[in-house]
């Protein structure tokens, strides 16, 4: 029988802090996630056992190609067309170093604590995250100075590990394009060329005989002068502004800073190890997980 999906998070609710990435999903479950955008919207198990032999047999394994669809072929493509952007023109560029076409997204964790690069290609799902750890306490830390740089996001090392892995993964296939059936509409948009300008006329202004008019000056007393009226406040800054002779009541609000956070839990079904050639530096490690696409 196919693997269990796991439970799900007990902090992913129906709330619209979802898109700050407060959920502690793994690595293995956004590479699951992703797969099923490479797949068309059509969602798999995904199993650690690549294979087993017994005697020099090999034991059937349970069918993971078990799949059905859980979103929308057109919702899924549509998504993966956005996405493709990202490393074509955005943040996730260093991906184009697999020299496959891809699709994925960057992402930092707040206070630097998590790097993230989820991408995939038409056959492969990848994700990578590079977390700051403690190597005396394991207690998760920000990434400052990592690798003697002063920050560490999505489109760094994470970005770049990906496209190294997957291009030594797909070693030997045939690159493939995404085949997508978007939404109406998604497609992207053509730009209309800027209608050319006309050239100015190269004939001589029309001459007049009459001279030109010239406006009447009012004979009469100057009245006194007028101003505008001064712009009037808007209610919050009135509202902010105490009455004269009197205490505010009391200070005003502060401003608030909301910063986009992405999922950092570390998973205990992913494979940790040490950054490649000491990049990380003492307190880097980096994680990953891959699941195949159709």
């Amino acid at each position: 029988m196919p693997s269990a999906s796991p439970p799900r998070p007990p902090d992913l609710t129906a709330t619209p802090s979802i898109a700050l990435g407060v959920a502690t999903a793994s690595v293995l479950d956004m590479a699951q996630a992703y797969a099923t955008l490479a797949n068309h919207g059509r969602h798999g198990p995904y199993t650690l056992v690549d294979k087993v032999s017994k005697a020099a047999e090999d034991v059937p394994l349970p069918d993971t190609k078990d799949t059905k669809q859980v979103v929308s072929r057109e919702s899924a493509d549509t998504t993966t067309s956005i996405l493709q952007s990202v490393v074509e023109s955005g943040t996730g560029q260093p991906a184009q170093a697999a020299v496959r076409p891809a699709a994925g997204k960057t992402g930092t964790a707040e206070e630097d604590k998590a790097a993230w690069f989820a991408g995939y290609t038409p056959d492969l799902a990848t994700v990578v995250a590079v977390m700051g750890q403690d190597s005396d306490t394991g207690d998760q830390k920000p990434l400052y100075g990592a690798a003697g740089l002063p920050r560490i996001n999505g489109g760094g090392f994470p970005a770049q590990i990906w496209a190294a892995y997957t291009s030594d993964a797909l070693q030997g296939t045939e690159a493939k394009d995404f085949d997508l059936q978007l939404e109406s509409g998604a497609g992207t948009p053509t730009l209309e060329p800027p209608a050319p300008s006309e050239a100015p006329s190269s004939s001589a202004p029309p001459s007049s005989s009459a001279p030109p008019s010239i406006p009447s000056v009012p004979t009469g007393p100057p009245g006194p002068p007028t101003f505008p009226a001064p712009p009037r406040r808007s209610r919050a800054v009135r509202a902010s502004r105490p009455r004269r002779g009197r205490r505010p009541s009391g200070r005003p609000a502060k401003a608030r800073r909301v910063t986009a956070r992405s999922a950092a839990a570390t998973s205990s079904d992913t494979t940790t190890r040490a950054c490649p050639m000491g990049q990380c530096g003492p307190r880097g490690v980096w994680r990953g997980a891959s699941q195949g696409g159709a």
